[in-house]
C-alpha cells in the first residue's frame, strides 16, 4: 500500500521543529542552574531534550544534589523564557509551507512537552493556531516523553490511530515516544546530529523541514 495512503494524520513536535528554542531552553536552565553553582555541560543537556520542564529539572535536582524543589527552579526558567522568547524565537524554514500542504490531506496535531502558555504565547506570535486540528501540551499528559502518552492523545483527539500518524521530531526521548505509540517518525537535524539520530528508531532522517513536501513523503 502506498506510504501516503496509510497516513492519516501528521504530527509535530514544537521545541526545535517548528521554533529553534532548543538554544533558549539551554540558556535559561544554564542561568537558573549557575545560581546553585553548577555548570550545564552539552553532555548533561542532551540528557534531558525532549523532556518537560517538571522531569528536567528534578533529573538536575537529583544529578547535582541541590536542595530546591523542581517547581522553584521551573518557575525561574520560565521567567526568563517568557521574558525573551518573542524576541529570539523563529520559526524553521518550510514548517508553515509543509503545515499548509499536510493541512489539505491530513488531520494536523501539535504534541509538545512545552506548557500550555508558552504554546499558546508561541501559536499566537507566529499566527500558527490555525495549521492544528489539535493540541497536547505538558499539562495533559501524566508521563512526558520519552513515554508515548502524549502522541497516544494527539492521535485521540485526531480521531486517527497512532500506527496511521506520522510524527515529525528531534529529540532521541521524542522519537522514542513516537515509536513507541506505533507511529512513523520523520527525525529532522536541528537539535541532533544525523549520526545520533540513525542510533535511534527514526524512520527516516532529514536536515531541513523543506525536504519533506507531500510528494517527497510518497517515497517513505
Amino acid at each position: 500500500m502506498n506510504f501516503i495512503k496509510m497516513i492519516k494524520g501528521v504530527i509535530f513536535d514544537m521545541d526545535g521543529v517548528i521554533v529553534d528554542s532548543e538554544p533558549l531552553h539551554e540558556e535559561c536552565e544554564k542561568k537558573v542552574m549557575k545560581e546553585y553553582g553548577i555548570k550545564l555541560t552539552p553532555e548533561t543537556f542532551a540528557e534531558v531534550k525532549g523532556l518537560r520542564d517538571k522531569e528536567s529539572f528534578a533529573y538536575y535536582t537529583q544529578k547535582f544534589n541541590i536542595n530546591e524543589r523542581p517547581e522553584i527552579l521551573m518557575q525561574k526558567k520560565m521567567l526568563l523564557y517568557n521574558k525573551l522568547m518573542k524576541s529570539r524565537l523563529k520559526v524553521y524554514p518550510g514548517f508553515k509551507s509543509l503545515a499548509k500542504q499536510c493541512k489539505q490531506k491530513f488531520k494536523v496535531g501539535l504534541a509538545t512537552s512545552s506548557s500550555k502558555e508558552a504554546v499558546s504565547v508561541i501559536l499566537k506570535e507566529f499566527d500558527m493556531k490555525h495549521l492544528f486540528d489539535a493540541i497536547v501540551t505538558a499539562e495533559d499528559v501524566s508521563l512526558s516523553k520519552p513515554y508515548p502518552e502524549s502522541y497516544l492523545k494527539i492521535a485521540e483527539k485526531l480521531h486517527v490511530k497512532a500506527n496511521q500518524c506520522l510524527v515529525i521530531e528531534d529529540t532521541v526521548h521524542g522519537i522514542t515516544a513516537a515509536k513507541t505509540a506505533g507511529a512513523k517518525c520523520v527525525a529532522v537535524t536541528h537539535t541532533f546530529t544525523k549520526k545520533r539520530l540513525q542510533e535511534t528508531s527514526a524512520d527516516h532522517i532529514v536536515s531541513s523541514l523543506r525536504s519533506l513536501k507531500i510528494e517527497y513523503m510518497k517515497k517513505l
